[in-house]
This record gives C-alpha cells, structure tokens and sequence, in this order.
C-alpha cells in the first residue's frame, strides 16, 4: 500500500472519526424527522415506498448510535452538518418550496450520507482493530444507502417527470438494471447489520469485551511507546466507563437473587481493581518498561474477569431473565454508558480517580428491572 505524505496522529485519526460519525447521525435524525412530511407531499401512489425507506431509516439511526457507542469517542456535530439538517428540516416543511425541490434537497442529503459512510467504511479497514471491529456495521449502513439512493433517483425521475408533464417517464433498460442491481445488493448487506438495541445483553458485552482484546493487542504491536500510551488512553476510557454503566444496570439488577448476591459483589470487587489498575499506570506512563509490566497484569485480570463474566454472569443472566428483559437491559446499559460519555468524554473519563462513581447517573437502575 503506498505510503501517505500527510502525518496524522492516532489521536487526531480518532478524533476525525468521531467528527464524521457525529455529523452523519446529525443529518440521519433530521432525515427520520422528514420522512413523515415528504411521504405525504409526494402523494398516497409512492408513499409505500417512503414507508419502508421511512423504516429503514429508523434502523440506521440505532446503528449509527450503537457505532458511536461502540466507538467509545463522542464529539459534538460540526457547523457544516447542523446548517445542512436544519436546511433539509426548513426546505421540507415549507408549503412554498414544491414537492419536486424538496426531494430533491432530500435525495441529495441521502447522497451525502452515502459518500460520508463510504469514507467512515474506508478509513475503517486503515484503522486499529478496535475501530475496525468498532466501524464494522458501517458496511451494512453503507450499502443501505446506496440502494435507497438508486431508489430514489427512480423516484425523483417518476415524481419529477410526472410533476412537470403529467405524463409518466419512458424506462432506460440500462439504467433501470443497474439501480435494481444496486437495490438488490444493498438491500442483502442492510440486512446483516443489527442495531444494538435489537441485540440481548450478553451480545453486547461480549462485543465490548472483543474491543478491549483488541486494544490490548494494539498497546503490545505499537510502533512506540507514544502509540502504546494513546491506546491506553482509549483503554482506559472505555473500561471506566463499560464498568460503570454495567455495575450501575447489569450488577444491581441481579444483586437482587440470593444466587447471584455474592457473585455480583465479586465482580464490582474485580472492577474497583481494575481502575485502581488503570490509574496506577497512568502515573507511570512515562517508565516504558514498568509501563509494559504494568499493562501486561492488567490484561491478564481482564482476561480472568471477562472469563468469569462470560460464564458466570451470562448464566445467571439466562437464567433469572427472559429475551425481552434481556434486551432491556442491554438498552438500559447502553444507555448509562451513553450518559457517562456525553457528561464526560473519553479523556476525563480515563483521568477518573479509581472508584468514582459520580460520573454516572443511573447508580440503581430500574430500567430492567426483573
């Protein structure tokens, strides 16, 4: 692979990331909220076909907050993104602008969306592997909009031709075979892609537990010790806060079994560990082999409670909750780690004192409750 000229730092690669990823979730909740006013401006005829792009918009809205919750770096939208949503909002909700210009506006939106995915995709696979691992839904939510994007340059020559005419447009063979190509590919790939609000709790723990692993091996394979110290900041940042939040909704929730008591104040007792850990490298970070002595029995404590966690919490979790509380309580998770890292943000997270629980708000969840 050729080698590029411009010098751009493990922080600042994330940092870019998290930008692109604030930006599209910006401009896909001011598509959701239009998608109800454009099905009724362009007519009952083409509004099933709104509906079902109406919903699979909706999905991609969760995967693109499920992505940046996975990613673990939250930024606010740029000005660029924020003027773009609200001029789609103003455009589509004004009884002056024709329907024939609103789709446009909005099929352009679409566009971008698209082109912004396809970057988030690319730089994925250039990216470590807990942001390759992080991104990977992106390729779903990508080819998603490539084919509602062939779907409505269909759409737009229907309604547009129709709108300035009155009559319907005469089918290009060509084209009508590539947009169904495009359609037929996209809506496969779509289909892979799972929001993690449709995922149970243990799914997503164990995806977060795969993105510590990668981590890990990240801190170990890094050119130097200036890389092997960012990882760690992003280490540190996402075991604070995917503590927290599960002590806060999993831990409390199945303190409440005598056969589970014991074992949940074991685990919270391995989690004040750890971010005693955490801390204490952090004063070292400087002392690149005390720095590695110290990592390497970190991880081997991750490794020994993401075991135990694996197998004893998800069992017990089996056993004492049912497929909807279980999904439940992954929302209810997702949710506390959402507030720790919007209150916060990654960087204070990782300079957290050990055990301070006042970074998160939800220290006796009742959303799951079984």
């Amino acid at each position: 692979m050729e080698e590029s000229e411009m010098n751009v730092s493990e922080k600042e690669k994330r940092e870019g990331i998290a930008g692109e990823l604030a930006d599209i979730f910006h401009r896909q909740s001011a598509i959701v909220e239009c998608n109800s006013i454009l099905q009724f401006n362009v007519g009952n005829a083409k509004s099933n076909r709104f509906q079902k792009m109406a919903e699979e918009d909706e999905k991609n809205l969760k995967m693109i907050e499920s992505v940046i919750n996975s990613f673990g770096l939250r930024v606010p939208a740029k000005t660029l993104a924020e003027t773009m949503s609200e001029t789609l909002i103003e455009t589509v909700s004004d009884e002056s602008v024709t329907p024939l210009e609103q789709l446009a506006l909005y099929t352009l939106t679409k566009q971008n969306q698209m082109m912004c995915c396809h970057l988030v995709h690319k730089s994925a696979q250039v990216s470590a592997a807990d942001i390759k691992l992080a991104l990977t839904p992106f390729e779903g939510i990508y080819a998603s909009f490539t084919k509602q994007v062939a779907e409505l340059v269909v759409l737009t020559e229907e309604f547009g031709v129709e709108w300035l005419t009155g009559e319907k447009p005469a089918s290009g063979i060509t084209g009508r075979v590539r947009d169904a190509m495009a359609t037929v590919m996209g809506a496969v790939l779509s289909k892979t892609a799972k929001p993690f609000e449709e995922m149970n709790v243990m799914e997503v723990l164990a995806i977060e537990h795969r993105k510590v692993d990668a981590l890990f091996k990240e801190i170990e394979s890094a050119d130097d010790h200036e890389s092997a110290k960012g990882f760690f900041a992003q280490l540190k940042g996402d075991l604070t806060a995917h503590s927290i939040a599960e002590e806060d909704t999993v831990y409390s929730t199945f303190k409440t079994f005598a056969d589970s008591n014991e074992k949940m104040e074991h685990a919270q007792e391995e989690h004040m560990e750890l971010r005693s850990i955490l801390d204490e490298i952090s004063l070292v970070l400087d002392d690149e082999d005390e720095f590695s002595a110290r990592v390497e029995q970190l991880k081997e404590k991750v490794q020994h409670h993401v075991k135990e966690e694996e197998t004893t919490l998800f069992a017990l979790i089996e056993k004492h909750s049912s497929k909807e509380q279980q999904i439940a309580l992954s929302k209810a998770f997702l949710d506390e780690k959402r507030v720790i890292q919007i209150n916060v943000g990654t960087d204070d997270i990782a300079a957290s004192a050990a055990n301070d629980r006042s970074i998160g708000t939800n220290t006796n969840s009742n959303d799951a409750s079984l």
